[in-house]
Parts: C-alpha cells; sequence; structure tokens
C-alpha cells in the first residue's frame, strides 16, 4: 500500500497557523503577566470564606474570578440562590460590582429587588410583617444606593410571552456587560432554560455542547458567570437527613461538574429531621486553579431569617463593620482595604510556609 505525501496546498496554512499558539507567540503577553503577575479572585468579604485553615494554611474556600464559570448546586429550597444573592449583595456594596440575574422563579421583580434591600438593611420591606419597622427615608436611600447594580434579565417574545433560550439571555448579558460594566452574570437556574437538543442527541454530548458555550461566553466577555443547577432527588438517611450533595448527583449527569472551573454547594444538613433549623454547610467541591482561587473547603455557618442574612456560628454579621452601609448604627472601617492574595499573608510564622500548591 502506497500514500501519497500531502503538499502544502493540501491544507489550510492560515487556519491551521492561527490555531497553533508557541512560546514564541506567547512571549509578550507571558512577560506581561510575569512582571505583573497572575490575576487572583478577590474577596467575597464573607469572613468565613475569605478566611479558612487548610492542611495548616491560610486560604480561602472561594473567591471572584473573572472569566471562570460558576456552578452552584444543592438540595430544591435549600438556599442556593440565597447564598449567591447574599455574595453578589456584599460585593456590590463593598466593590460597586453590578450583576446581572436571569432568574425567573424570583418574579416578579419588585419581590427581587426588595430581598435585597432587606438584606442590605437587616429589616423586612414587609409591611405587614410582624417585625416591620423600616422608614421610607431608610427604604429609598437603600433604594438609591444600591439601583445601579442588579439587573433582572426577563426576555420576552413580541407578543409578551417569556423566551428563556439561553441565546436571548446571554444577548442581553453581553449588552449589560458592556453598556453597563457589569462583572458577574447569573442563570437561575438551569431547568428554566429553554432547552434545544439537536435530533437524537444524547444528554450528556448536549450538557458538553452547552457548558462549551457557556466558557466561551464567560472567556471572551471576561465575567464571573454562575450557572444554578438542582440535584437529583435524594433518598434520607437513616437518620431521617438527606446525603450531602455532591457535584455528580446534578440532575442532567456529572458532565456539568467536569466541564465547569468551580463547583460550590449550598446544604441543610439538618432539614430532613426539623425543617427549621437554620444551619447551612457551604462547599467548594471543586476549584479549578486553586493557587488563584481557593481551596476545596466546607464550613458551617447560620441563616438570620429576620434579617435575611448568613452569619457565622459565633454570631459574627457579615456586614458588621461596613462603613458603605445607608444605615448608621454598624459604622466603622471597613474590615477588608484591599484585593487580592495580599489578604491572605500572615505574620505568623506558622503560616509563611511555602505554599505546596
Amino acid at each position: 500500500m502506497s500514500y501519497s505525501k500531502k503538499v502544502k496546498s493540501d491544507f489550510d496554512l492560515d487556519y491551521c497557523k492561527n490555531s497553533i499558539k508557541t512560546f514564541a507567540g506567547q512571549k509578550e503577553s507571558m512577560l506581561e503577566t510575569f512582571k505583573k503577575g497572575k490575576v487572583p479572585g478577590s474577596k467575597t468579604y464573607m469572613r468565613d470564606i475569605d478566611n479558612i485553615e487548610c492542611n495548616g494554611y491560610r486560604n480561602k474556600l472561594w473567591s471572584w474570578r473573572p472569566g471562570e464559570l460558576n456552578l452552584w448546586t444543592g438540595y430544591n429550597n435549600e438556599g442556593k440562590s440565597q447564598a449567591l444573592i447574599f455574595l453578589c449583595v456584599l460585593k456590590a456594596i463593598n466593590e460597586n460590582w453590578k450583576f446581572a440575574f436571569f432568574s425567573p422563579e424570583n418574579y416578579p421583580p419588585d419581590e427581587f429587588f426588595d430581598d435585597i434591600i432587606h438584606t442590605m438593611l437587616g429589616k423586612t420591606t414587609d409591611k405587614n410583617h410582624k417585625s416591620f419597622n423600616m422608614t421610607e427615608r431608610e427604604y429609598l436611600d437603600a433604594f438609591e444606593r444600591i439601583k445601579g447594580n442588579f439587573f433582572f434579565v426577563y426576555p420576552e417574545d413580541k407578543e409578551g410571552r417569556p423566551d428563556f433560550s439561553i441565546e436571548n439571555i446571554e444577548k442581553i448579558f453581553e449588552y449589560l456587560i458592556f453598556e453597563e460594566n457589569v462583572k458577574a452574570v447569573v442563570v437561575d437556574p438551569y431547568l428554566k432554560i429553554r432547552h434545544e437538543m439537536m435530533p437524537g442527541e444524547q444528554e450528556h454530548l448536549y450538557a458538553s455542547r452547552f457548558m462549551m458555550d457557556r466558557i466561551n461566553f464567560t472567556r471572551k466577555q471576561n465575567v464571573s458567570y454562575h450557572l444554578v443547577m438542582h440535584q437529583t432527588t435524594p433518598r434520607k438517611n437513616s437518620d431521617g437527613n438527606y446525603p450531602p450533595p455532591n457535584s455528580y448527583a446534578i440532575k442532567g449527569g456529572g458532565t456539568f461538574a467536569d466541564s465547569a472551573d468551580n463547583c460550590l454547594i449550598v446544604w441543610r444538613p439538618l432539614r430532613g429531621t426539623d425543617p427549621t433549623s437554620t444551619l447551612v454547610t457551604i462547599k467548594s467541591d471543586k476549584i479549578k486553579k486553586q493557587k488563584l482561587v481557593g481551596m476545596p473547603h466546607e464550613i458551617e455557618i447560620d441563616f438570620d431569617r429576620q434579617k435575611n442574612r448568613y452569619v457565622s456560628l459565633d454570631g459574627y454579621d457579615y456586614f458588621s463593620g461596613n462603613s458603605k452601609l445607608i444605615v448608621p448604627e454598624h459604622y466603622s472601617e471597613p474590615k477588608f482595604k484591599s484585593n487580592g492574595l495580599s489578604d491572605f499573608d500572615f505574620p505568623d510564622d506558622r503560616y509563611n510556609k511555602p505554599n505546596p500548591f
């Protein structure tokens, strides 16, 4: 058997050359990064996430990093969305980040925005609630402070019917990134998107294609992308509680977790036996770039229903000591003044060991 040798004309030379990256071609960008340093994830302003001890080192559980796709999962009605919104509010107040939410389960938008004000002030906006004690001045001040930081995306067709294709959603995201300098986008939840699988396409192949498109959008727009997904229906353990959620029990299969940069889990461990329990576990189940973003770890915190806020188990309110809040009762110098890896350098010799990661 003989083979004819290919000649240059058999190749699309421009396509091949443009698709190959070399050391020589990347020299300038590599040198620039070497001089400036890689971009690390920035603070969440939740003390228990920003400051963990892992294998004898101070680190973070997770951090905000542009250009990364984050997957959030957990059981139904256990606080995945609430935790993510809480983190967004902290980031908006402390660094003026802007967020675009596709969150039809939080419709109408008035209630979504009211929940944000409730979290900001630690007071309910519902006049009929027994603990209501907010003044109109407080409400309007909070409204003015946060009105430019959150955008509620709800695509509709010409007849006013919901039109939730991911292409429509991301078209609006792209507009907000360009026009409003939005830093992070949220799709919550995946199940509410209108999915269009190819004829005969298997679910795991569709998942792979779907996630690759989201990653491409994330990298191109250089935003922090957040996708909220449900878990498969679990069976209770012998103690009456549900087992811990995990990235490979996501509805639709493990391909989603395999494709994401980071996977985070929100879980109420005692909900099965005590539906009123406010104990919450937050876990980073997967962190792809651990030197820049954080370490896989888990923490336990509590949820203060009256304030609509997460607090530490020792009662620390993550809004405490923040001078950028409207309500003056907690005014003082903010705990954190900068971003980046330097925030996690400690003078204690114990934590000045070379990081093995």
